[in-house]
């Protein structure tokens, strides 16, 4: 983070303090990083909470990568940048460089098969800043994301299809597209149509 080289022969007993107040989550060892840079590692502490530690990051993002955690933050599976484009209505590239940034601030992580995910406690603290500023527009729009992107990523014929298919990395959005669309009798239909290509 830019701050003195730490000799842990006389600070390794402050550097376990700080790393232990943070549970190992990356972001909070992001923030005490820049912290000791800027005040010294003695005088470092780590955030109070976790929602502190969220909160100071979600300020920093500017209103697509708000809009686009707080929907990944609805998800309870990784997704790729494809699931991701729809659920927030932005072109691939696009979201991609989003997700760069959501990254780059350990708010979310990226897996080793490409697709995204989020640690369960920034989860849940997420799924409150969507509950108190979204009210209810995110969960719509990500079921209806999710839905969008199965029906144009299953095969059109029930019969053909390939073991090989791009979208079968996100069979968990598949699945849940399904049974979102499913529970709902107005896309009931689209539900079992998708089910059944």
């Amino acid at each position: 983070a830019g701050g003195h080289r730490v000799d842990l022969d006389t600070q390794g007993d402050d550097v376990r303090r700080l790393l232990v107040a943070t549970g190992g989550l990356p972001l909070l060892i992001e923030q005490v990083a820049v912290q000791c840079a800027v005040v010294g590692l003695s005088n470092a502490s780590a955030a109070d909470t976790l929602a502190q530690a969220v909160n100071s990051s979600y300020d920093l993002l500017d209103a697509q990568q708000r809009r686009l955690l707080r929907r990944i933050g609805l998800l309870d599976i990784p997704v790729g940048s494809g699931v991701l484009a729809e659920v927030i209505g932005q072109s691939v590239p696009e979201t991609t460089a989003l997700l760069g940034a959501l990254v780059r601030r350990s708010l979310i992580e990226l897996l080793p098969d490409g697709r995204f995910d989020m640690l369960s406690p920034i989860r849940c603290h997420v799924r409150d800043l969507s509950a108190a500023e979204a009210d209810d527009t995110d969960l719509h729009e990500t079921v209806l994301g999710l839905q969008t992107w199965a029906e144009r990523v299953a095969p059109q014929h029930d019969n053909f299809g390939a073991g090989d298919a791009s979208w079968l990395v996100d069979v968990q959005a598949m699945q849940a597209a399904i049974r979102n669309a499913c529970a709902d009798p107005t896309t009931r239909d689209t539900g079992y149509s998708i089910a059944n290509r």
